[in-house]
């Protein structure tokens, strides 16, 4: 097994911005780099749809975006079923909270099977509602890093995600 040490440059905002942040309720389009060989650019792109899934998820209940992207040892993305499924139960969804990937580095620590990505993210403002309007829950939104590893075995998973609110510059 190879392995690559070095990181890449951010992908063109072109690339970033097709893939988001889009208006609530809207799926996410699959991005070409599920269909075709591994690379870090290809990682990069499933990883931003990933976290534009999320929002997704999150605004409608819909799981199925999500469900094939997920590696079953991801405790994170076990985190987010449950909770998407425990507030759909409980009739409620998010409205706003859509996430923007501003920048995208990362190494292919294996080659074509295990990428270490970090993502610069800015997550709008939310709120949780229910069937009537009420709210729930709100956040002011926040800028983000996430660490995300995405493998490759025939096809794309997310392994991990976690994030930390990024320091003000």
């Amino acid at each position: 097994m190879s392995s690559v040490a070095t990181p890449t440059s951010t992908p063109t905002p072109t690339v970033l911005s097709a893939l988001g942040p889009l208006p609530d309720g809207v799926a996410p389009a699959r991005p070409a780099a599920l269909d075709q060989p591994p690379t870090l650019e290809g990682a990069k792109a499933v990883a931003t749809y990933f976290v534009l899934v999320y929002s997704y998820a999150y605004q409608t209940g819909d799981l199925k975006p999500w469900n094939t992207l997920v590696d079953p040892r991801c405790v994170f993305c076990e985190s987010v079923r449950s909770n998407v499924e425990t507030e759909k139960t409980l009739g409620r969804h998010l409205v706003g909270g859509a996430i923007s990937v501003t920048s995208a580095t990362g190494t292919e620590v294996t080659v074509g099977r295990f990428f270490d990505l970090t993502l610069t993210l800015n997550e709008a403002p939310s709120r949780t509602i229910d069937q009537s309007g009420t709210a729930f829950s709100e956040t002011s939104g926040d800028d983000l890093k996430a660490n995300v590893i995405v493998t490759y075995d025939g096809n794309w998973h997310i392994r991990e995600l976690s994030t930390k609110v990024r320091a003000s510059a």
